[in-house]
């Protein structure tokens, strides 16, 4: 037999795992550790956010018992061609939107808005220029001191 073959015969020949025995009771063992640790899950949500939420939850309800009707529709300049009718469940819409800097928990910066003109302040141009005029939606640079000034003004 010439040695290329011999190699090829020996390879052929021997056990595929050399460890085999040490390393199913070393894997046996690790399961075993891992069984006997406390499993813990992992949270949806913080404690420091779960804290915010409930503060935040609080502030929209006084907002919305406070004025249950679309403040939206009610602004200066609201006409109906451009908003159509107030349509679905009452949300808190932000002026000073939390994207561009606004606080999270802050009656100022809340007025009570229908899904459909909540809808329309963030996704249509012509609305959304109305809505910077009146003062329904607020550029980050002036947030501060709009909301310093007092925030969304209700005549």
């Amino acid at each position: 037999m010439r040695p290329r073959e011999q190699k090829r015969l020996y390879h052929k020949n021997r056990p595929r795992h050399k460890f085999w025995p040490d390393t199913v009771q070393h894997n046996r063992r690790i399961h075993e550790v891992q069984t006997q640790l406390k499993k813990s899950r992992i949270r949806r949500i913080s404690k420091k956010a779960a804290r915010e939420a409930r503060a935040r939850k609080k502030l929209t309800d006084a907002q919305l018992a406070e004025f249950p009707f679309c403040e939206v529709f009610r602004a200066p300049g609201a006409n109906f061609e451009t908003l159509g009718f107030c349509l679905g469940p009452l949300h808190v819409h932000e002026p000073w939107t939390r994207a561009r800097g606004g606080p999270k928990a802050d009656r100022r910066n809340m007025v009570s808005a229908c899904d459909h003109h909540n809808d329309l302040i963030s996704q249509d141009a012509d609305v959304m220029a109305w809505a910077h005029r009146v003062g329904l939606l607020v550029h980050a640079h002036d947030g501060p001191a709009w909301l310093e000034a007092g925030g969304y003004k209700r005549d």
